[in-house]
C-alpha cells in the first residue's frame, strides 16, 4: 500500500509539474502575444507617420513648383513688357533713319542733278512738308 501510494504521489508530482509548466507556457505566450501586439501598433503607428511626412514632403515640392512656374511666367511677362516698351521707340527711330536716308539720297541726287535744292531753314520735314 506504501508503494502504491508513493506511485499515486508521483503520479500526482507529474501531473502537477506538467500543470504548472503548461500555465508557464500559457503565461510566457500571452507575455508573447502582447509585446507583438505592442509591436504591431508602434509599426502601424510608424507607417502612418511616415506616410504622412511623405505627403507632406509631395504638398511642399509641389507648392515649390508651382511658386517656380509662377515666378517664371510673372519674369516672362515682364521681359514681354520690356521689351514691347524698348521695341516700340526702337522701330519708330528705325523709321525715321530711313525717313532721314530716303531725304537725303533724294536731296543728293537732287543737287548732283543740278536741280535747286530749297533750303529747310535748318529743321528736319516734317511728313507734313
Amino acid at each position: 500500500a506504501t508503494l502504491q501510494l508513493q506511485y499515486c504521489a508521483v503520479q500526482l508530482a507529474c501531473c502537477l509539474f506538467a500543470l504548472g509548466a503548461g500555465l508557464m507556457q500559457d503565461q510566457r505566450a500571452r507575455a508573447l502575444h502582447s509585446i507583438m501586439v505592442q509591436h504591431q501598433r508602434e509599426c502601424e503607428h510608424t507607417m502612418a507617420a511616415t506616410q504622412r511626412a511623405v505627403e507632406s514632403e509631395h504638398r511642399a515640392r509641389e507648392l515649390e513648383r508651382m511658386a517656380y512656374e509662377e515666378s517664371l511666367h510673372l519674369r516672362n511677362k515682364y521681359v514681354g513688357s520690356m521689351s514691347h516698351d524698348f521695341g516700340t521707340p526702337v522701330a519708330v527711330l528705325k523709321m525715321l533713319l530711313g525717313l532721314m536716308h530716303k531725304r537725303i539720297k533724294a536731296d543728293e541726287e537732287n543737287v548732283s542733278g543740278g536741280t535747286s535744292v530749297e533750303p529747310t531753314g535748318g529743321r528736319l520735314r516734317t511728313f507734313e512738308d
